[in-house]
Order: C-alpha cells, then structure tokens, then sequence
C-alpha cells in the first residue's frame, strides 16, 4: 500500500523524508493556499527537500490550459509527479494526453462507478474517492471502494484507488481490511492515528519506573 502525507507544509516534508515509509506527498489548491506562497515557487521548494511523489492538482479550465499546467510542473520537478484532474470532460481528455507522455495521473473527486470507469478507460494511474464526504452524503464510502474493485476486475483496468479524505481511524481500518492501493492523509489526522489512551499510559508508567531505578 502507498501512504502519502496531504500537505505542502515544508516541516511536514521533513517528517515524511525523515520516516522513509512514506510514498510522498499529495496536494491540491486548498492545501496550497494554506501556506500563503506562490504555489509554483513552493512546489520547487517541495520538490528540492521531498525523497517521494509530488501530486500537484492542475486548475486549467480546458484541456488545453490544463495540460499546458500539467507539463510545466512536470518539467520543473526532478521527483516523480503525478499531474491530479478534477473530474470533468476536458480533465478526461488531458488525462490521456498526459498519460500517453509517460507521466502518472490521477482522477480526483470521483463519486460514482461510471466516473472511476471513464477515469480508468482514459488511461488514469490513479483514482480518487473523497471518503469522508461520501459518508457525510449517507453513502458507505468502503462500499463504494469495493464496488469500484470489482469493476475494475471485470473489466480489465489497472488503475490504482487512493482513498483521500481519510476522517478518521475507523477509515484507514476498514480500508487495510478490504485492500486498497494507497491512502493519503492530512498531517492532523496522521498525528491523531499515532496516539492510543492505553499506549500513553503506558509510557507515562514506564517513565517513572524507570525514574526510580535510572539514579541507584
């Protein structure tokens, strides 16, 4: 499974280089805005200090302006990219140009069957569900993962599902049960996950055990 931070903070990149588990990190214009910088300037930036995937989401209205996106972020980057497109018609036709370059892509906001099958027919590497917003609308988000696996394996595709909007524990759970490709995860939830009430308190005990012994 590919695991990737969802952030373009630059101390947060040093996290990911310095666990060596993680596959990279991944981006879209919300997280970039949190950082309040040129987003081309950061993403050199990102590029110069991360060991890992670079996912960078193109904002080009037709297929054209995103392509045109997609290839200068590629070009700029010595990391591996992989250029996100919203879905839409147009984003369905620049997928396949970039993917015929040779260059990793990714379908995002994808919410029905039909979406991940057009996606995988236009040569996407990957696909992205919003988890936590399929929930919210009363939909069962590992559900809809499942479905999509088993269409995807009748029919042949081979492009890889990366469950975003992770929410949750629970999410990741429920997911590492039923297989999935790759997860990303926003730095908040991923220090929530690290933490367990039984795990501290037994930390907090072992440290004044050994407080007592460490000066005899």
């Amino acid at each position: 499974m590919e695991l990737y931070l969802d952030t373009a903070n630059l101390k947060h990149i040093d996290l990911v280089n310095k666990l060596g588990f993680m596959d990279g990190i991944t981006t879209n214009p919300t997280i970039l805005s949190k950082e309040e910088s040129a987003p081309f300037e950061l993403i050199r930036e990102i590029d110069e200090k991360l060991d890992g995937k670079i996912w960078y989401q193109v904002t080009g209205a037709t297929a054209d302006k995103a392509v045109e996106e997609a290839l200068t972020v590629a070009n700029m980057c010595s990391n591996k990219v992989v250029i996100k497109f919203p879905f839409t018609l147009d984003n369905l036709e620049g997928i396949r140009r970039i993917s015929e370059k040779g260059i990793e892509t990714n379908a995002t906001l994808v919410y029905s069957i039909p979406q991940a099958i057009f996606a995988a027919k236009a040569g996407a590497t990957y696909i992205s569900p919003y988890l936590g917003r399929i929930d919210d609308t009363g939909g069962s988000s590992v559900q809809f993962i499942n479905d999509i696996y088993l269409a995807y394996e009748n029919l042949g595709f081979d492009t890889k599902i990366i469950g975003a909007s992770i929410r949750n524990s629970q999410h990741l759970v429920d997911l590492s049960k039923n297989g999935i490709d790759a997860l990303t995860i926003s730095y908040a939830n991923f220090e929530k996950m690290l933490h367990n009430t039984m795990t501290d308190a037994g930390m907090e005990q072992f440290q004044k055990d050994w407080n007592k012994i460490k000066d005899l």
